[in-house]
């Protein structure tokens, strides 16, 4: 008797995933970067099991321009990661890490920022007086980036979480209150 509420209980918790995926934020990860070299096998290894969308742009200048016209939805989670600095600096002054923060701050404030930096510059971006999350660049970056990823959805998607149980829950209790009225009335 005990496998059939085995198997209920197992539909029902695919059901609630599929509900909940359904209704879980969707994650933009803009990777701002125009190291060839690193780009490649980051994209190889870098795997996301949320539903996510990943944007790549050769230069800061690219990317705002972008971005000004096709800001991120509020609903949706903006990941920007970005280089500390970036390869070739020969298009007009590019901007380094630091100071796309600073401009992301103030104009697209709903988005999460990371900053993909070599070992000697750390130190550098660690004195400023920004709290800056920064992610050493090398063949384990992928695997911080992952997990910064998923901190970030998990903490945003709590409120779906409880929502959903709490929109269920109530659900259940006026399917079991309608069936205990029907069975009084027959």
């Amino acid at each position: 008797m005990r496998l059939p509420s085995i198997l209920i209980n197992n539909k029902t918790r695919k059901l609630y995933k599929q509900l909940l995926n359904t209704i879980s934020p969707h994650v933009f990860v803009y990777l701002i970067s125009n190291d060839t070299f690193f780009l490649a096998s980051f994209l190889k290894k870098f795997k996301l099991n949320i539903p996510h969308t990943i944007i790549q742009y050769k230069s800061a200048e690219a990317f705002f321009e972008e971005t000004f016209i096709q800001k991120p939805n509020k609903k949706n989670i903006s990941v920007i990661i970005s280089e500390y600095i970036f390869e070739d600096n020969n298009e007009f002054n590019s901007l380094n890490g630091l100071d796309m923060f600073e401009i992301i701050q103030h104009t697209l404030p709903e988005s999460f920022v990371t900053i993909l930096a070599k070992k000697n510059e750390v130190e550098e971006i660690k004195n400023t007086n920004e709290h800056i999350e920064i992610v050493v660049k090398n063949s384990n970056a992928h695997i911080r980036l992952q997990n910064i990823i998923y901190s970030i959805y998990n903490f945003q998607n709590i409120d779906v979480q409880k929502n959903l149980n709490i929109f269920l829950g109530k659900t259940f209790l006026i399917i079991i209150l309608l069936l205990l009225i029907l069975c009084v009335l027959l």
